[in-house]
């Protein structure tokens, strides 16, 4: 006789601390205890608050079921986890606390700020994201996240699926069987436990180290290997309802990408986004992306939450100069919604190849109030070998200056520049109280041989700093004049690129 314990109860949780119901089946002869088995967990509240969440198989042979839970609120919880097959129904009730804790919520857009993100228990993630397409079949992936932390990355961007720049590696599979079908034993209504529970250890470590995730949920199979988009498409429900039942009370989880650089099916696309919506019990926010088109994907349209927009481009020695990439930039910052550029072009392939170049491109993004992302060989072929690239020794001082200060508030305000020293161009990100410019010389080594940036402000009192790009140093300015609404400040001479900061006193 089939016998089913609920093994596991929390007696105790912390509000945003995934919390896990585990349910152990003994005699169990499943044929697919993937569908032949629903499990679903309800948690409530006195005061109303309801949530339900699909359980999810973590066994091959059915002998595991799992709810995951992750409260968003202090209080005393009553739980209700049901199980169901063909023989045996079962029904486990209890309770448990929750108390207050300092862990960051769920990602949002923020309403006062729309082209921005914030944490839905407040404050504001900064997001730099670095590409890691193979981190679920790398044996190296605590040195990756170690190393994004390090660098100055927020966020990795990978596959739940995909074999490209495998190297060796194996493929990354989510489904039973193997993606050539050997022995014709692929099936797409079982899961790959094994590849699943090292996607679980690669996000509850990136969540250790404060490093947001996005999960892609195709890149290749559908794009590649399906001729059909059949909608409704039962078949790959079963795998969203997996990766939602699983993922999805993960706060550190930015968004669901659902392509990786797919620009056709729109019916199917909206649909599979609508799904999501619609299913997934904490809302996260969803987009899609296209390849290196000029355009945000399908970023006008309700069910794509953020402008994502890929642009696999060179240097300024390969015909993209800075002011081509802020040209881009702008066209993504329009919609809304965060922008965010979240595939650059990366060395050899698409010939960026200038670190120092790569480091102005990355700063043009930021000014224009988008966010943008890492894309090299080291998250790509060579992601085994934590193989640094051109330009990201610099990331991390784009990240601990952006952190210091409000960026969430400041806004694209190049007429604020009224004149600079002799440079190849310039950039003004500005809000109530902050102004920062960033200088540059287009040509790697340029050197600029100081002179004044005037700028017109309102009437204040203002303190200003200057920041160098290349290693994160400050140096206060030797001269700061207010005349007539213009504030005049005067800039030694520089390489490359400089930021200047001012803040209201």
């Amino acid at each position: 006789m089939r016998e089913v314990e609920l093994i596991s109860v929390p007696k105790k949780g912390e509000v945003y601390q995934v919390l896990e119901f585990v349910i152990r089946v003994s005699n169990q002869n499943f044929l697919n205890p993937f569908t032949e088995v629903s499990v679903k967990g309800v948690f409530s509240k006195d005061d109303g608050e309801t949530k339900t969440i699909k359980g999810f198989c973590d066994s091959y042979d059915g002998s595991l079921y799992k709810v995951r839970f992750t409260p968003q609120s202090v209080g005393t919880y009553k739980y209700e986890i049901t199980y169901r097959d063909s023989e045996t129904f079962q029904v486990f009730r209890g309770i448990f606390d929750v108390v207050a804790s300092s862990r960051k919520g769920f990602i949002r857009a923020d309403p006062n700020n729309p082209y921005h993100f914030i944490y839905e228990n407040g404050g504001h993630p900064f997001i730099f994201s670095k590409t890691a397409w193979m981190i679920g079949a790398s044996r190296n992936w605590y040195a990756f996240i170690d190393n994004c932390r390090k660098d100055g990355f927020t966020c990795i961007r990978f596959a739940l699926e995909g074999k490209f720049f495998s190297q060796g590696m194996g493929d990354v599979w989510p489904w039973g069987g193997t993606r050539n079908n050997l022995g014709g034993q692929r099936d797409f209504t079982k899961f790959n436990v094994s590849q699943w529970r090292i996607f679980d250890d690669i996000i509850q470590y990136a969540l250790s180290r404060e490093i947001l995730v996005e999960p892609v949920v195709f890149t290749s199979i559908r794009k590649r290997e399906f001729a059909s988009y059949p909608i409704p498409d039962p078949t790959m429900e079963l795998y969203w309802d997996y990766i939602l039942a699983r993922l999805s009370g993960y706060p550190n989880i930015v968004l669901w990408e659902l392509f990786n650089e797919f620009d056709k099916e729109y019916d199917y696309q909206k649909y599979m986004g609508t799904y999501f919506h619609e299913h997934d019990p904490y809302k996260h926010l969803v987009a899609t992306s296209f390849g290196t088109t000029g355009t945000a994907a399908w970023a006008d349209k309700d069910w794509v939450d953020v402008a994502i927009y890929h642009s696999c481009t060179g240097d300024g020695d390969h015909g993209f100069p800075i002011s081509w990439y802020y040209e881009q930039a702008t066209k993504i910052h329009k919609y809304n919604k965060p922008a965010w550029c979240d595939e650059t072009g990366r060395e050899v392939r698409h010939k960026n190849n200038d670190g120092v170049h790569r480091r102005k491109q990355y700063w043009t993004w930021y000014m224009a109030g988008d966010y943008t992302n890492y894309h090299s060989h080291g998250g790509c072929q060579d992601i085994e070998s934590l193989l640094k690239g051109p330009g990201e020794e610099y990331c991390k001082y784009i990240t601990s200056f952006l952190e210091k200060i409000r960026w969430w508030e400041m806004n694209p305000k190049n007429e604020t520049i009224v004149s600079t020293p002799n440079v190849t161009g310039a950039f003004c990100l500005l809000s109530e109280n902050e102004c920062v410019v960033y200088l540059y010389l287009e040509k790697t080594g340029g050197v600029c041989d100081g002179g004044t940036l005037n700028l017109r402000l309102p009437q204040a009192t203002y303190s200003a700093k200057l920041y160098n790009p290349s290693d994160g140093t400050y140096l206060e300015p030797k001269e700061l004049i207010y005349t007539n609404n213009i504030v005049s400040i005067n800039i030694p001479r520089f390489k490359d690129d400089l930021v200047v900061y001012l803040s209201k006193r």
